[in-house]
Order: C-alpha cells, then structure tokens, then sequence
C-alpha cells in the first residue's frame, strides 16, 4: 500500500489530495500505520539521494573527471551550475551521518551494549541502518530497554511481517518493522494479536482469542511472572537470575492482564496513564499522590515503579509497598542522597557520574582546572624583542632564526633540497594549470614533519592566539615550491567574513609559514598590516557596494579596491630569511608577489585548535580530528583545506610510496601530528616544560627534542631514498642521474661532518 502511494504522489497531482484520497477508506490506526510507513520510506529515500550525491561529486573531484570539460576544479564549480545545491547536499549527507552515530549511541547506551549486533543478531540488524532506522530504533530501546526483549518483540514483529502477501522478504528489520514494534508497546499486546494494529494477514484467520484458552504469561514472552492473590503477591523466585541494573521494560508495556487483583482497576488504569505521561522524574513523583499501595496489585505497581526507573526484580510485595510509600513521600534529591533509597534505581535511573565510566578502576583523575602561562614570558623566551607587541598591533611579525638548527646544518639542507626535487619529480600538472608556485603532492615529507613538530614554534602558536588554546594540531597542507617564471600571484583571506563577524569563527587562528630560501622584495608574502583592527567597517562597506561574496575564502583581488587601499592602507612585503617563521591572525588580507624570478620554498604547519571534547576543531565545520588524525597516520593528503573548503584540485587516493614515518620523538610532538590525544599526562608534562616559567628548563627540552629529530630525520632520510626506488623503480627519481647526483653529495656532506 505504501509503495502504492508513493507512485500516486509522483504524479505530480495535489499531494495533499492523493494522500487523503488513498487513505480515507482506512481504520484510523491502519491510516496512521501506512502514512507513516510512507514518510519513513521518503526520509530513507532522501538520505540515500544525498549520499549518492556526495559520493558523485566527490567521486568527480577525486578521480579529476571534470577536467574533460574544465580547465581548473574552480571553473568546473563554478560553469556546471549545481555546486551550491551539491554543497548543500554534502552538508546535510554529513549531518545525516552525525545524527546517526548519535542514535546509535542513545540505542547502545539503553542497552548496555558495544555494538547493535549484540543484540539484534546479524540476522536483524541491516547492513546499512538508515538515519530513520537508528532513530526510530533508539525510541524503542528507550521503551525496551531488556535486549532480550526487545529482540523477541521485533523477531516476533519481523516473521509477522514476512508472512503477510506481497510483502518483502528480507530477513533484516525494516523501518516499518520498528514501527509495528513500537505500535505494539502502545497500543497493547492482545490488540497487536488480534491484528488491529496491522495489515490483515494470516494471523487473522486464525481462532478469535476469546475462543482460545488462555495462554500462560510466560508463554507471551512479554508478560513477566503469573500473578497471585492480591494480599500475598510477590516477585517470581524462578525468573532468570539477571543484573537487578538491567530491567526488563516489558512491564512498562501495559499488556492485557487477565488476573489483575487490584481493588479498583479504573483508578489503577487513570494512575499508570498519569505517571507515564509526566515528564520527569519529579513530576512522576508528585502524580504519585496518596496512593494507596495495598488497594493496587503487584503487577501493576511494577508497572508504576518501572516508569520510574525502579529496580522491580526479586522484590517481595511487602517490602516494595514499603519503598513505593517512601518514594511517593519524597523529593528525587532526598531519595538519590539516601544510600538505601539510591539502591532502590536501576542505574540509568540515577543522575551521570564520573565513576560511571571508570569501570574496573578504583579511583578517578586529577583534573586540572584549567592551564596558565605568561604570554610575555614566551613570546620573549622564543622571539625576538617586542615581537609580541608587533604581532598583536600588526597582525602578523617574522620571528628570525626559529628553524636555523635545520637551516645551518648543511647535511639536512642537502636532504631538504633533495626532497623538494623528489616531489617535483613526481608532481603531475593537472587541468592544464600550471604549478602556481604549489607542490601539490608533498603533504608528509621529512622537513614537514619535523617542522610541524618543533616545540617552540608550537609555543609561539599558543602565545599568539587570542584564546591561549594549548591543545592543537597541524592540519595536512601541502608545500610552495616556486621556480624561475612560476605564477605565484594572489589576494585573499582564509575565513568566512561574515561567520568571523556574527559567531567569531576562526578569530584565533593563527597562520604560520617556514621559509627555507632567503626571500626578497620581488618573491614574499604580502599583507595588509593592522588590518584585523579594520575588518569589520571593511565588511560593510563591501556590503554596501553590492560586492559581499559568502564563501569558506574570499578573493579580494577586486573587492579591495583603490580606495580601501588608501583608507586602509595597502599590501606591503613581508620578506623572510630561511629558517624565519612568518606568524600571521588569519583575519589579515594576504597574499604572494606576482612571477617568480628565483626559487621559494615554504612549508605551512597550520597548527589549529582542537576543541575540548576531542573530537572537533575550531574551524566548524572542517575535517575532525580523526581525520586530521588519520591523515597523518596513512600519509595521505586530506579532503578539505584548513579553511573548510575543498581542494581545487585532486589530492590523490594513496599515501606516497616515498613518505616515511618520523614519529615517536617527543610526547609533545606526537599530539601535534595527532598521533596521541591531548590528555596524555606525558603530553601534559612536556606541555608545561614548553610553555612553563622555567626558561632553562624549556630550552633544554627544546634542544633535546631538537636533537632527536635531526637525528631521527638522517635515518628516515636513507629509507626514503630506498622506499622511493622500491616503489617507482625505474621512474624513480633517486634511480635518475639527477638523484644519484644528489645522494652522492649528501653523503659526501655527512661523510666530512663525520671525519670520514
């Protein structure tokens, strides 16, 4: 039926209308039970289509198939007409993809369980849940939260399903299964078997339950222990022997209970329907009343004490008579304060503790309040004087000699240079765009991963951001390598103007970049000093010209016209000598010179916060930290720019057969590739040597982990070399005579620095 009216809606008549139409001949429970199964069906189809999109889009990004029609990934967003509405579907693929790993959760959190498969069985459980699925799956494990129970409801409701004509045959559970499940809990087990509640199938014809002898409760599976009289009820002592923490709900299913013992049933009745719908645990409470205990039977005052998250296993009546006058007599503070009465919850009835998580450990951490350091102390033990003060007036200040131990050191220089030639030997131009100045390809070579580890110039990061955020990361981003006639040309910012200006967003990061050639006046970056100061009046003057763009960057090349040059002032030159770390806030207008007359080499750490949960990082909406994470661990290029927007071109499907891991170093250095968390106590502690007050201490743990990367990155260096040949055999470029070349003289370097 559903199925049917799904294709009555695609015809383009009033939905309304063929909605009304193709249900107003049904009972009203049959009407909801189909109109509903459709909307499930929609959400399903939706979520599918989106992520169908994304994996297009995304599939045409990766493998470079735009470049049959387009010259560069901009202009193919830009002239095929559908990438606002592709954005917006990734958008809402990746939301999708958050609210299902959160249903998962609540579903596995009612449970007790690891995995949805513990207790559905691979049999039940889809391949591939939908969002819907695991939504509708979580309120059923809220109601039910006894798996075992649960997964003879719904194998119960599957085989159901399965019998019935024309219906589908999988032997998964199916949205609408889930629904006939929950329908079942509401509207009571006899009503289900007599098939009101369901389509007719061959259940129905089958004897009408009131010709039948009654069957035993235990036979039910949903019905719990047999009754007794009413004065002398108690719990069965032949149920199994479960954890009193993990209750079967089944008595919050208010079944047909065909000995009920209470005095007056009405009332009973009006009782459980007012505390089942009381929000709350304090409001259930107070719809408790007067009630008097004895007058209401055992069953039913399970019922009650169920729906408020109290134990009701192996209780004698007297004494759960006695805890239910206590509890009616109570606030939820008073009974959560009081040892024995606190006993008296199932665990998820009892407010979250920090023990809850601690399983079999003893004793909780020690937490720290929060971090303090001397901003001044460590901008003045790393820079040079009034750097501080440059920074936070310009906006951005060149901090000299910070990579001179690389720099200075003749036998890494040789490496560096023969490992910018390596990435360029095997960079590929794609588009039929030139380089620009970029190498593309060369996301984890050795000089980046020691560069991104480097202690102090991860203290000048946190000395200079706006919130002293400690915990942060290097986002993957790949190298300038400008040659003679190179295009290196541009004008932008890497924020989102207006999201910085209503939320704040990306109002603290902090642009870094190492140059290891001397710049010049013809070949640096350029910016516009003091400009985070002038932003905002900026903004709303683009704004009033009609020139505001909404994007993850924005290009300024036309926007920031003549005379926002001279009211703002205009770009000036920032030259570096190798080894300097150029620190810039990201809301400051910057860009390159025009054609490259000599070669500039530059490597960008983009150390970027990590937010306190662990998980996200400041930029919303960007990569998490897993994936910055697992982007270092594989060596593999990652899907989004620092800024959150996309790659213009391809970053390839595989880690580099020349990337060689230098890990391990430091405890510090770890974190910052995202190779351990950030509540590390190791990390912790060299945390505060770094940024402590103790500037011999600092120095020295600098000098150490200083030490051993160089160390470390001459070893990796020989596996690199070998693991490129290996790899690319005879297009490889150590196997070339260039390379040779090179290897020849750097072994020459090292052999005179070691007396050889």
């Amino acid at each position: 039926m559903e199925l049917e009216l799904f294709k009555e809606i695609r015809t383009g008549l009033s939905m309304e209308d063929k909605i009304r139409g193709a249900v107003e001949s049904m009972e009203p429970a049959i009407r909801l039970k189909t109109v509903m199964d459709m909307v499930g069906m929609g959400l399903e189809a939706g979520e599918r289509l989106n992520g169908f999109v994304k994996e297009a889009w995304e599939l045409v990004v990766k493998e470079e198939w735009w470049l049959a029609g387009y010259g560069s990934l901009e202009e193919f967003r830009a002239g095929c007409g559908v990438s606002g509405s592709v954005d917006e579907a990734i958008k809402m693929s990746e939301n999708t993809e958050k609210k299902k790993l959160a249903f998962e959760a609540g579903a596995l959190r009612a449970w007790g369980c690891e995995r949805l498969t513990d207790v559905l069985g691979n049999e039940l459980m889809p391949e591939k849940a939908s969002k819907t699925f695991l939504e509708t799956l979580r309120t059923l494990a809220l109601k039910v939260s006894d798996g075992r129970v649960a997964k003879a409801l719904l194998t119960e409701v599957r085989d159901g399903r399965m019998g019935q004509r024309g219906a589908r045959r999988e032997r998964y559970l199916q949205v609408r299964d889930l629904n006939t499940a929950l329908a079942k809990l509401k509207g009571g087990w006899k009503a289900i078997q007599e098939g009101s509640l369901l389509e007719p199938g061959p259940e129905s014809q089958q004897e009408p339950e009131s010709q039948k002898e009654p069957e035993s409760p235990q036979k039910e599976g949903l019905q719990g222990e047999p009754e007794t009289s009413s004065d002398t009820e108690t719990s069965s002592e032949t149920e199994p022997n479960m954890d009193t923490d993990v209750e079967s709900e089944d008595v919050e299913v208010e079944t047909e209970v065909k000995k009920c013992k209470c005095r007056n049933r009405k009332a009973t009745d009006e009782l459980v329907s007012k505390v089942k719908r009381s929000d709350g645990l304090e409001h259930k409470l107070a719809a408790l009343g007067g009630t008097d205990w004895k007058a209401i039977c055992h069953r039913h005052m399970r019922v009650i004490a169920s729906s408020l998250k109290l134990k009701t296993r192996k209780v004698k009546r007297p004494e759960f008579i006695r805890r239910m006058k206590e509890v009616q007599d109570k606030t939820v503070g008073e009974l959560w304060a009081e040892e024995e009465s606190r006993r008296w919850f199932r665990k998820r009835g009892l407010p979250a503790e920090e023990a809850d998580g601690m399983g079999p450990f003893k004793y909780a951490r020690v937490r720290e309040d929060g971090f303090e350091f001397d901003r001044a102390a460590v901008w003045t033990r790393y820079a040079d004087e009034g750097a501080m003060e440059e920074f936070f007036r310009d906006g951005n200040v060149v901090v000299k000699g910070v990579f001179d131990w690389i720099v200075k050191d003749l036998e890494l220089m040789g490496m560096v240079d023969a490992e910018f030639d390596m990435y360029r030997h095997h960079l590929r131009e794609l588009g039929g765009v030139g380089r620009l100045g970029w190498c593309r390809n060369m996301w984890h070579s050795l000089v980046q991963q020691a560069i991104r580890q480097d202690p102090a110039a991860y203290a000048l990061n946190v000395a200079a951001r706006g919130d002293r955020r400690w915990q942060l990361v290097s986002h993957p981003y790949y190298t300038r390598y400008a040659d003679v006639g190179d295009s290196t040309g541009f004008r932008h910012i890497d924020l989102n103007i207006p999201e910085l200006l209503e939320s704040g967003r990306g109002a603290n990061v902090v642009q870094t970049a190492v140059s290891l050639d001397d710049e010049w006046a013809g070949g640096c970056t350029v910016i516009v000093p003091g400009f985070h100061n002038k932003i905002r009046e900026w903004w709303g003057r683009v704004v009033s010209r009609g020139e505001a763009t909404n994007g993850r960057t924005h290009r300024v090349d036309r926007i920031y016209n003549d005379e926002d040059k001279r009211r703002y002032k205009d770009f000036e030159g920032v030259v570096c000598a190798r080894g300097d770390l150029r620190m810039t806030m990201g809301q400051i207008i910057h860009g390159s010179t025009g054609r490259c007359d000599r070669v500039r080499r530059v490597v960008f750490p983009w150390l970027t916060g990590v937010e306190d949960d662990g998980v996200n990082l400041e930029m919303t909406e960007t990569c998490s930290w897993e994936e910055v994470s697992r982007a270092h661990r594989d060596m593999v290029g990652i899907r989004l720019e620092p800024s959150g927007q996309q790659h213009k071109f391809g970053i390839g499907r595989e880690r580099f057969g020349g990337c060689v891991e230098m890990r391990g170093i430091c405890a510090l250095g770890d974190a910052l590739v995202g190779c351990r968390r950030w509540d590390s106590r190791e990390v912790l502690m060299e945390r505060d040597s770094v940024l402590g007050p103790d500037d011999e201490e600092a120095w020295e743990y600098v000098g150490r982990v200083r030490s051993g990367l160089k160390e470390r990155w001459k070893r990796c260096f020989w596996l690199m070399v070998k693991a490129e040949g290996l790899e690319f055999g005879e297009n490889s470029y150590f196997r070339s005579l260039e390379g040779l070349a090179t290897v020849s003289k750097i072994k020459s370097v090292g052999g005179v620095r070691n007396g050889l």
